[in-house]
């Protein structure tokens, strides 16, 4: 039981990692699209 908590929330953690790490990632492909267009 107690393990099945950790599990869902070590799943809950991974999605807010991988939703800054696409913000992030997002963020610097429009700085560089940018650069390009001017």
């Amino acid at each position: 039981m107690l393990l099945g908590m950790t599990i869902k929330q070590n799943r809950q953690t991974e999605k807010q990692i991988e939703k800054r790490v696409d913000k992030a990632y997002a963020e610097y492909i429009f700085r560089h699209s940018d650069k390009k267009r001017y």
